[in-house]
């Protein structure tokens, strides 16, 4: 009767308390302190002493680790002389007769299977929050490109590849011009639409095992491996071919933008991959001086340009 009567009456105790989780490791103790009073009571009868404290330690060793096992074993020794002093004289039943066993068979049974089912599922709950986590991590919630962290990280092992191997890479960098103003003129919405449309528009302008990335605000990444500056002129005359004839913003008040471009390759003299980034970004600075909505290359002897209105390089 005890063994229906109180796992029923803890569970009740911690789903209404305001702290649960505390108090069901309270009943956790109280299971230990409990299951060496009735180990005592049943005289040590072999088979279900033994099986009320393996899954006793068990299931608070899965819970509270060490600490919890170490106050269970305390318990059970704290049941056992509080039964042993009240029950002073039960006789010790070391033999488990036939029907002890048949009665002990579905414990032996269903509880190992039920412990690897939970488990299994547990398993597979966490594999999956550990994918969402690293998609998290790895892609910018707005764009759906790239993060940062990411980017970066992918940066330096190309970089690493290029010292190593002599393989080449190039970098775009590229932010939307006047995106402060976008902001200011359609709302703050409309800069967000802008963004979440980039992205799409980035990926299907770049070739494959090309990565881009939101470095942040308005601007963006792309890394090209094995790429040279002219393949890196080509995707940016892609994006900017489709930028330029894509209107944004609610109906009735349309907008376009317009993207400013810089591009480096792996120069010779780079010591990291920070430096071959801060080439990048002063190629993207030389565009936006240059009046925006254009594309410079670090290191030519005669920037490369390109307009939207002339179409060419």
């Amino acid at each position: 009767m005890f063994g229906f009567v109180w796992p029923y009456a803890a569970y009740r105790i911690a789903s209404r308390h305001e702290k649960p989780v505390p108090t069901e490791y309270r009943n956790l103790r109280l299971d230990a302190l409990f299951c060496g009073f009735w180990a005592v009571a049943m005289g040590f009868n072999l088979l279900p002493t033994g099986i009320m404290v393996v899954v006793l330690l068990m299931d608070n060793a899965m819970v509270g680790g060490v600490k919890l096992l170490a106050e269970s074993a305390a318990g059970l020794l704290l049941g056992g002389l509080l039964a042993a002093i009240v029950l002073l004289g039960v006789p010790l039943c070391y033999y488990s007769d036939v029907l002890v066993r048949w009665a002990c068979a579905p414990f032996i049974v269903i509880y190992p299977v039920s412990v690897g089912v939970i488990s299994f599922r547990n398993g597979l709950k966490v594999v999956k929050e550990k994918r969402l986590l690293r998609e998290l991590n790895e892609h910018d919630s707005l764009s759906g490109v790239h993060s940062r962290a990411y980017w970066e990280r992918r940066l330096a092992e190309e970089f690493q590849r290029f010292k190593l191997y002599r393989r080449r890479a190039a970098v775009i960098l590229l932010d939307i011009d006047n995106f402060k103003t976008i902001n200011d003129s359609f709302g703050h919405i409309a800069g967000d639409d802008v963004i979440r449309a980039l992205g799409p528009l980035l990926r299907n302008h770049m070739r494959p095992g090309d990565i881009p990335a939101r470095l942040g605000g308005d601007e963006f990444g792309i890394l090209l491996p094995e790429a040279t500056r002219d393949d890196a002129l080509a995707v940016v005359r892609g994006i900017q071919q489709a930028v330029a004839g894509r209107m944004f913003g609610e109906e009735g008040k349309p907008f376009s933008v317009t993207l400013s471009f810089g591009i480096a390759a792996i120069p010779e003299t780079a010591e990291t991959h920070a430096h071959w980034l801060h080439c990048a970004d002063q190629a993207l600075y030389q565009a936006k001086r240059g009046g925006r909505n254009d594309c410079a290359v670090f290191g030519a002897d005669t920037p490369a340009c390109w307009k939207s209105s002339l179409g060419q390089v």
